[in-house]
C-alpha cells in the first residue's frame, strides 16, 4: 500500500526533552552521586509516538503544546526533520517546554522525574480545533502524559467521528 493510500495519523500528547545522566548506581533518598556521561534526547511519549508511526512511513500530524524555548524550538525541529507535520502544536508563552530527568544506572534501571510544563496546557478546545481537519477512518494515538480530561475528550471525538484509536496507558494513573 502507498504511503498516498494510507489513512492519516494524529498523534495527541506529550513532548519532551529527555536529560539522561549514566551513573554506577541509582541515588538513594537524600544521596547524591556522580554520574559519567551526560546526554539530551527527543521525548514525550507523544512525540516517540510520532516518529515511530512516521518512520514506518505513516503520514503522522502531532497535536501537542511547547514552551517558547530552546526546548521547545528543538523539538519542532527535529519532529519536522522526522516528517512529522506540526501544524497542531502550539507554543504557551507562560510554560517551558517538557522535560525529563533521568538517571541509568550500570544494569539498566532508571529513575525518572518529569517536568511536564506544556504538555499539562494541551486541551480540549485545541483537540476540537484539530478535528476540522481529522478526516472518518484516521488513526488517533494517545498516552496520558496530557491531562486526562483531554484524552477522554480526544477518544469521544474519534468515536463519534468513526476513527480508530490505539491508547498507551503510561504512565499510570489512578
Amino acid at each position: 500500500m502507498s504511503k498516498s493510500t494510507l489513512h492519516p495519523i494524529w498523534v495527541v500528547g506529550s513532548i519532551n526533552t529527555d536529560m539522561v545522566v549514566k551513573v554506577n548506581s541509582l541515588p538513594h533518598s537524600g544521596q547524591t552521586v556522580l554520574g559519567g556521561e551526560f546526554f539530551m534526547n527527543a521525548g514525550g511519549k507523544g512525540a516517540n509516538q510520532a516518529v515511530a508511526a512516521a518512520r514506518l512511513g505513516g503520514q503522522v500530524s502531532l497535536l501537542g503544546c511547547l514552551g517558547c524555548d530552546v526546548f521547545g524550538d528543538a523539538a519542532v525541529a527535529r519532529l519536522e526533520n522526522e516528517k512529522v507535520d506540526c501544524s497542531f502544536v502550539t507554543r504557551s508563552e507562560n510554560l517551558p517546554s517538557g522535560v525529563a530527568l533521568i538517571s541509568v544506572d550500570s544494569t539498566g534501571e532508571n529513575q525518572i522525574s518529569v517536568a511536564p510544563g506544556a504538555n499539562q496546557s494541551v486541551s480540549e478546545q485545541q483537540v476540537d480545533l484539530a478535528f476540522s481537519s481529522i478526516s472518518s477512518g484516521s488513526l488517533l494515538l494517545l498516552q496520558l502524559e496530557i491531562p486526562l480530561a483531554t484524552v477522554g475528550h480526544t477518544i469521544d471525538l474519534a468515536r463519534a467521528n468513526k476513527c480508530s484509536v490505539i491508547l498507551d496507558p503510561a504512565p499510570a494513573q489512578s
